[in-house]
């Protein structure tokens, strides 16, 4: 186990960068903080790249010396300089992202555009790892390895792989090679209702919480469904994505 005590420690420096998302983008990293997110990790068998643990937060958790990656140990001031929590626990943990790799296995995957709340993004994530999708795509989305959504996806992140695109037209080019269709959520002149379409191995687009999708979104799409709800006019996003999730998993389920 590596102590450190400088708060100019070139790796102390590098584990504060990744609170930027051109660091974490250019280097394929991302971090947690606290024992519940770490343990969630280790849960389902991922390992971080390295770990910095506090004194006090060793002496209570023992075990973490047993994990097979690089330790260190790090000064209750050393931590400060990492740590974006008001109250941290003392560990901080460095993983590397999870991109999707392409399957000739059909699949259900979701298209994520212009979703900008973490909350909403936190919540699709555990969704999409609950209802069986195979990968999350975004396009102009808030970051998946931001703190924030980090949190709010309470460990799917390190269950669900995500990739961003810089456009749609990139990120439907990549599920027509898993899906069997491309659909869109949107209210148009010609959409049915999600009842009547085959979804179960669809690359499902979800739009921004206040404008949905692009028109080049929606132009690309092999059919265009809505949700049939009644007294109001529009669903959140979040709430509209897992309701397609699931309507797909069990289609899937009836084959």
């Amino acid at each position: 186990m590596t102590e450190i005590t400088s708060r100019k420690n070139r790796l102390i420096l590098d584990a504060l960068s990744l609170h930027e998302k051109k660091e974490r983008d250019g280097r394929g990293l991302f971090f947690t903080e606290g024992k519940k997110l770490l343990g969630e990790a280790l849960g389902v068998g991922v390992i971080p790249v390295r770990v910095f643990v506090t004194d006090g937060f060793l002496k209570a958790n023992p075990d973490i010396l047993r994990l097979e990656c690089e330790i260190i140990k790090v000064t209750d001031e050393v931590y400060g300089k990492i740590t974006d929590e008001h109250s941290p626990e003392g560990v901080f943990a460095i993983f590397e992202k999870m991109p999707i790799s392409v399957s000739e296995d059909k699949s259900a995957l979701l298209i994520l555009e212009g979703i900008q709340d973490p909350g909403n993004m936190g919540t699709l994530l555990r969704c999409a790892t609950a209802f069986g999708v195979r990968g999350v795509l975004t396009v102009s989305c808030a970051d998946i390895y931001s703190p924030k959504t980090v949190r709010a996806s309470m460990g799917a992140v390190f269950k669900m792989p995500c990739t961003a695109f810089e456009n749609i037209d990139g990120a439907v080019a990549f599920a027509r090679d898993m899906t069997d269709l491309v659909v869109a959520t949107a209210l148009h002149t010609d959409s049915v209702s999600i009842e009547e379409v085959d979804i179960s191995h669809a690359a499902i687009m979800i739009g921004s919480e206040g404008r949905g999708l692009s028109d080049r979104a929606i132009e690309l799409a092999d059919k265009k469904i809505i949700i049939p709800i009644e007294n109001i006019e529009s669903l959140n996003a979040s709430v509209a994505g897992a309701i397609c999730m699931y309507t797909a998993m069990m289609k899937r389920k009836k084959k």
